[in-house]
């Protein structure tokens, strides 16, 4: 009996250990953003929205206006597949804000509607939290891009 007991608070605690080792061995605040602007790239170049939407926020904005709806965006993802080359990811984090200076590549339709090159781009990012069964997990979601030099109606395409 004390065998069968030993033997069941063993399973249990390593069934947690299993589970929760992954939040203890969290990636840092850097590479979550680093992984939220380069799977958001990707994802926009392969034209799957869904990949895309996963990152950025509700109040996602350019240049201070909104680019159109979720289902606004998810539609150009798919007809148009932005292909986004960054320059770099290095952020400067304040708490749950964060921000990235870089420089960026956008060719549209594998660059037959056109290449842009944007320099500087300022990505602002906000820590959001959510929760993997019982474990509070961070994600990074982009909540706006300035780009002054950019006027997003160059490749509008229907937004």
């Amino acid at each position: 009996m004390k065998n069968k007991r030993i033997i069941a608070i063993s399973a249990a605690v390593s069934v947690l250990i299993a589970l929760a080792w992954p939040f203890f061995n969290r990636p840092t605040d850097q590479e979550l953003i680093t992984q939220a602007i380069e799977s958001a790239a990707e994802a926009s170049s392969d034209g799957k929205p869904g990949g895309v939407l996963e990152y950025l926020s509700r109040s996602f904005e350019i240049n201070g206006a909104a680019p159109g709806s979720r289902g606004e965006i998810a539609d150009y993802i798919s007809q148009v597949q932005p292909d986004f080359t960054i320059d770099k990811t290095d952020a400067d984090i304040d708490g749950d804000n964060a921000k990235v200076i870089t420089k960026v590549e956008v060719a549209i339709m594998g660059g037959m509607g056109g290449r842009i090159n944007i320099d500087p781009i300022n990505i602002h990012l906000r820590r959001e939290t959510g929760w993997t069964f019982i474990f509070p997990t961070d994600k990074w979601r982009i909540v706006s891009i300035e780009a002054p030099s950019f006027d997003p109606k160059q490749f509008a395409y229907g937004l």
